[in-house]
């Protein structure tokens, strides 16, 4: 069963980045979040300025080379979903989407943009400093495939994006941009743009309807991913926040998401959608993550292990979490 449940986990995952990984998405994104392409249509950035085809899987390379494919380089291909970063010290790094566009300029130059889909906004640190990690990586490991040491002109600016789906209510419908900017300390010095303005990180956080400033990419994007959206509901948030109709290929796809695998289980979907999550999500507690075991185990037949397991947690904690559902049994025995 457990391995039924983490099925279920990856191929909601995946749906996810097929969604976000989809070049229309990416220009609306683009769209609202680059200001390269801020005077551009979406179907101009879809088809002219986004390089090649997303690609689903593509396995990565050593950071102290390049963590993109040189021959996907060389081909035009879109450097796409799940490319991985490889290091001795830093373990697996996996990119949720990454690709290569075209400024639409005079003079175009060609960027590297990351997009991350994130379920959960407190993780046990700032969020926002693992999104500036992500692009700072994404800088470095250009080193050997764009640029060496003679060469730093050469470096891509680069955008990291990351779209959080379940923010605080204060935060909800709000798109942040952080980047690199010049100051004056002492006269009036200046240098071109171009040699500083190399990574920006952007936090789309969405939010619900009814709510301020719920329009745009953050509409088309909490609608994607609201389990209750139909179809005709995104054809509509498509034409409404992005101009576009929708697309035979969304059309013909199963794009009822329900959201991100994990998203679902913190939400507190019922048996069959949650896998087990309790009703009303206890953000980042232990004691809500041992119901969550307590459920898991009950609804799905699962031992704590296998349940332990599924919720991803690090095993140094599981004699923790046994007292603590063991007394919850106990609890719940009397």
């Amino acid at each position: 069963m457990a391995s039924q449940v983490k099925k279920y986990i990856l191929l909601s995952d995946a749906a996810c980045k097929h969604i976000i990984g989809d070049k229309l998405m990416l220009g609306g994104i683009l769209k609202e979040c680059v200001p390269e392409f801020e005077n551009c249509s979406v179907t101009d950035i879809e088809n002219k300025y986004i390089e090649g085809e997303p690609e689903i899987s593509v396995v990565g390379v050593h950071p102290d080379t390049t963590n993109v494919n040189q021959a996907l380089i060389n081909t035009g291909q879109i450097h796409g979903i799940n490319t991985e970063s490889v290091t001795e010290t830093e373990g697996r790094i996996t990119y949720d989407v990454r690709f290569y566009a075209m400024t639409p300029d005079n003079d175009p130059v060609k960027i590297i943009v990351n997009v991350e889909a994130q379920n959960e906004f407190y993780p046990g640190y700032p969020l926002l400093k693992r999104a500036i990690y992500y692009a700072a990586r994404q800088i470095s490991s250009q080193y050997g495939s764009e640029f060496d040491h003679a060469h730093y002109e050469n470096i891509k600016k680069v955008y990291s994006i990351w779209i959080c789906f379940d923010p605080p209510a204060y935060k909800q419908n709000t798109i942040t941009a952080y980047q690199i900017t010049e100051k004056s300390l002492l006269g009036c010095a200046h240098d071109k743009r171009e040699n500083y303005d190399l990574m920006t990180v952007v936090m789309i956080l969405l939010g619900k309807s009814k709510k301020l400033r719920y329009k745009g990419i953050i509409k088309v994007l909490s609608v994607f991913f609201d389990q209750n959206s139909t179809i005709e509901d995104k054809a509509e948030a498509l034409k409404s926040g992005l101009g576009v109709d929708m697309p035979a290929r969304f059309r013909e796809k199963e794009v009822h998401m329900g959201g991100y695998g994990e998203y679902l289980l913190n939400q507190g979907r019922q048996e069959g959608q949650t896998l087990g999550k309790r009703e009303g999500r206890r953000e980042g507690r232990k004691e809500g993550k041992a119901e969550d075991l307590f459920n898991l185990m009950k609804k799905m037949e699962m031992t704590i292990e296998q349940a332990m397991d599924v919720l991803s947690i690090p095993k140094y904690q599981w004699k923790e979490y046994r007292a603590m559902v063991k007394a919850l049994e106990e609890k719940a025995a009397r």
